[in-house]
């Protein structure tokens, strides 16, 4: 397994949005994605978009790989969340 680490930048802890910035889709296409069943939240089937993440969790997008929230670096000016991730290929 290939290891690819990259920071994202999110405005919340939120399910839909992480998988959406790790993907680069809109998180309207995203709600979609995860309502067809396609994506897993430790090992477990998630429907539910407004779940809430943490550092350590992770996710996987059916077709796209899995993914580790590995640290959170801080914020941005406009307090939007820095996270670390790293992306298995």
């Amino acid at each position: 397994e290939k290891i690819e680490e990259y920071n994202i930048i999110v405005p919340s802890m939120r399910l839909d949005s992480i998988v959406a910035q790790s993907i680069g889709l809109s998180r309207t296409k995203t709600s979609e994605v995860i309502s067809q069943g396609r994506v897993f939240v430790n090992a477990q089937n998630c429907l539910n978009n407004s779940k809430n993440l943490k550092v350590g969790d992770f996710f996987t997008i059916r077709g796209k790989g899995r993914f580790l929230i590995k640290e959170q670096k801080g914020n941005t000016r406009k307090n939007k969340i820095v996270l670390v991730m790293e992306k298995k290929i």
